[in-house]
């Protein structure tokens, strides 16, 4: 025995299920690994997982339905979390300037991730973005600016804001060299490293 989804669920939801319920008894319809939206009266928003199945007699008439359901919240949550950082990385990877993460570490400057942006500025190439990520950033810094950038990576250490500019040349893939201006600012901290946008 049991109580009614209207008791429950506000009636849209207990409409839904009903009509979920009627056509596994009706049809044989099996539910396999629905995921509903469930907001119990007087209780927060809710997921459940649910399955339902016919339950048939000896004879093979439909008797009833077995529905169970498990919450799902959770696992909803870090579902649309983990969509959403995927939009947010398409966005920043289509932004129509050159952006990335990056840190300073006993004096070296490290470059985690550059957008797609960058591959817009003329003699950037995929292997010039290949060959700057990691401890490799300097190999493609001339070597005379490799110094201000070390300088000022120090003194965005000392200043509230935390934002940096500094201008470099690096090389490109023809040999040449160009001068890039970089603009510096606070992203986050992890395991005591300051990381940059």
């Amino acid at each position: 025995y049991g109580y009614p989804d209207s008791t429950l669920f506000n009636k849209e939801l207990a409409d839904h299920y009903r009509v979920d319920d009627l056509n596994v008894i009706n049809n044989g319809k099996v539910i396999r690994g629905e995921v509903e939206y469930a907001k119990p009266a007087g209780e927060d928003e809710r997921w459940g997982c649910t399955d339902k199945f016919p339950v048939y007699d000896e004879k093979g008439n439909t008797i009833g339905l077995v529905g169970l359901s498990s919450d799902f919240t959770s696992q909803h949550k870090a579902l649309e979390q983990n969509q959403n950082l995927r939009q947010h990385g398409d966005i920043i990877n289509n932004l129509p300037i050159g952006c990335g993460i990056s840190h300073y570490e006993n004096g070296i400057f490290y470059v985690d991730y550059v957008n797609d942006g960058v591959l817009l500025i003329p003699f950037v190439s995929p292997e010039l973005i290949n060959a700057s990520h990691g401890l490799h950033f300097f190999d493609i810094v001339c070597e005379e600016d490799r110094q201000a950038i070390t300088a000022e990576c120090e003194r965005m250490k000392t200043i509230p804001d935390g934002t940096g500019n500094v201008d470099f040349r690096i090389y490109s893939r023809d040999g040449e060299l160009h001068w890039v201006n970089m603009k510096l600012r606070r992203a986050y901290k992890k395991d005591a490293i300051q990381y940059y946008y």
